[in-house]
């Protein structure tokens, strides 16, 4: 009892000592600023790409149709709407729009035009571009995929009145009745689904790419702040705030001291995770930070340790970001070979939210890393007595 007793406040004079740090105090504020930032930037008027909309006829029907089709498709691309096509071209010249699409007069009788004349060149969308690119040949899909209802529309009636005389008796308005009878829209094409089939993945379709990344940014974000720790550790180490401690003795402390400061930070993390609009489900969340903690202070003591030096570790600090943001699925998965994406805590953490099994290997991973740890504890105890 009394031993616990003593680990307990060892554990809070830690504790006490980093919520006095100013340095760490700023640290554990960057987390809900970072969040807000997302969030407030997720709800307004944004896009990896900005598209100018116009039509030559503002009183055509069609064209006003489908451009109210494309503006509400998803948030990837920004939409702006020109009263004219000079304004939309201009747009581009200023670098204010990435393209502009141009729509023009008579719009139904041109995409006539076109379903009829299929070998011919009778395109009936302008596309201006200041230079093209790949968001802007991914935006162009949207384009498409608008258009095609009322391409295959058209190609439909016109098929029907050259080849189908039997139905020469049915108005134009019966047969596009028959034309939509046929729910053929695509929506139901497609399904979203994790590789652990018992995952719910609702939430794939629509999520925003500002705020997606969320959740591997601050996974990042707490490797990172725990070699904070480890700087702050090497320090208070070399001014011999540990000396009341048998030098046999200290891994325990040093593993108590990381995962103080580290457990205030993931305790931010988690709540901040609540506020942003990513938080999945509360017992699979708590689960995987509690899980990430130990982690994350096994991780960043086998490198400290490795390291020992506060020069080397500080310079090792951007590489081991960059290669986290590279390798771990922060923003996208590259597709690099697993046994090297697995060096680092945020893949666990990232891939067990919807692949369970991941939850083992980060607890096998926690074990291993433990091991190391202690196994370069020892073998720098035995080479400073030798």
């Amino acid at each position: 009892m009394k031993k616990m007793k003593r680990i307990f406040t060892c554990l809070s004079v830690f504790n006490k000592r980093f919520l006095k740090k100013p340095g760490f105090i700023a640290l554990l504020l960057v987390v809900p600023c970072l969040v807000l930032a997302l969030n407030i930037a997720s709800k307004g008027e944004s896009g990896m790409v900005t598209v100018a909309l116009a039509a030559k006829d503002k009183t055509d029907a069609l064209a006003s149709q489908i451009m109210t089709d494309i503006a509400d498709g998803s948030s990837l691309i920004r939409f702006v709407e020109c009263e004219t096509p000079e304004e939309a071209v201009k747009l581009v010249e200023r670098a204010d729009a990435d393209a502009a699409w141009i729509f023009p007069a008579e719009l139904a009788g041109k995409i006539d035009d076109f379903v009829e004349n299929r070998n011919k060149r009778f395109s009936f969308a302008e596309v201006v571009v200041r230079e093209d690119t790949v968001m802007l040949g991914l935006a162009r899909e949207r384009l498409y995929s608008v258009l095609y209802p009322y391409c295959s529309r058209a190609l439909y009636q016109n098929y029907i009145e050259r080849n189908v005389t039997e139905l020469s008796e049915i108005t134009e308005e019966e047969l596009i009745s028959y034309y939509d009878e046929i729910n053929a829209e695509g929506d139901d094409l497609f399904v979203f689904s994790y590789s652990d089939a018992g995952q719910d993945a609702s939430d794939a379709a629509n999520m925003n790419y500002i705020t997606a990344p969320v959740r591997g940014l601050l996974s990042l974000f707490t490797v990172m702040a725990g070699f904070a720790v480890a700087l702050f550790y090497m320090q208070d180490e070399r001014e011999g705030r540990f000396v009341n401690f048998a030098r046999k003795r200290r891994f325990p402390i040093m593993a108590g001291y990381y995962f103080c400061a580290i457990f205030d930070v993931a305790v931010v993390v988690f709540l901040s995770l609540v506020f942003s609009g990513v938080f999945y489900s509360f017992w699979k969340e708590l689960l995987l930070i509690l899980l990430y903690i130990p982690l994350c202070v096994g991780f960043c003591m086998l490198v400290s340790q490795i390291c020992a030096s506060r020069r080397l570790l500080g310079s090792l600090l951007p590489l081991l970001a960059v290669a986290m943001i590279v390798v771990c699925p922060v923003f996208f998965d590259i597709g690099l070979p697993r046994v090297i994406t697995l060096i680092f805590p945020p893949t666990y953490y990232l891939t067990a939210l919807h692949n369970t099994k991941y939850i083992f290997y980060m607890a096998a991973y926690t074990l291993f890393l433990f091991i190391c740890n202690f196994f370069v504890y020892r073998t720098k105890l035995r080479t400073n007595m030798a």
